[in-house]
């Protein structure tokens, strides 16, 4: 005989990406965990919180997210890893600013681009070669990290109020609407 579950409501992507509830008590797995271990990265938590309250408790998503105070709920997280290297370039003046090898950021509506970069290659001459990091062009690789976005660097809290920090909500919204309308025509 199979093994069977009542669920009040459930709400998934995948097998490991779900939203559960059953008898009052929610379970998250995947793309909608709220909870981590301490070594598991947090990024863009504000996403799974907006999900979560407009599947449960019917909440639009720019209600949760507009509402939220807490500027570690909208942190995403880019790490370099080998020779790779982070580089936040200024968009106006073009200046370059190395980063750390793990750098903490949220989406704003000014800021830098944030690329990863890899080391030159050498002996390569100017070309428009394609690898998986984009155009190689003088052995330069590199790719942006949320190539449509700016970012706002965040490796240093500073206590002041939210409506002071110049968030792109637009881009944390249209991120949960992305999964939901997924979710909805499937």
């Amino acid at each position: 005989m199979l093994e069977y579950a009542d669920y009040n409501l459930l709400v998934q992507t995948s097998v490991n990406s779900y939203i559960a509830v059953k008898d009052g008590e929610i379970k998250s797995k995947g793309m909608f965990l709220l909870d981590y271990e301490l070594s598991k990265n947090k990024s863009g938590r504000i996403i799974p919180m907006a999900l979560q309250e407009f599947f449960v408790n019917n909440i639009p998503v720019e209600k949760t997210i507009k509402d939220c105070t807490n500027i570690f709920e909208f942190t995403l997280g880019a790490k370099s890893i080998g020779k790779n290297r982070l580089f936040a370039i200024n968009k106006k003046t073009l200046e370059e600013k190395a980063l750390p090898k793990i750098t903490r950021y949220y989406i704003s509506k000014n800021g830098v681009q944030i690329v990863k970069r890899l080391p030159k290659l050498q002996h390569k001459q100017a070309s428009f070669q394609i690898d998986i990091f984009g155009v190689v062009d003088e052995g330069i690789r590199q790719s942006k990290i949320e190539a449509n976005s700016l970012q706002t660097v965040y490796n240093h809290h500073v206590e002041k109020p939210i409506d002071t920090r110049d968030i792109n909500y637009n881009y944390y919204i249209e991120k949960c609407n992305e999964i939901i309308n997924k979710i909805i025509t499937n």
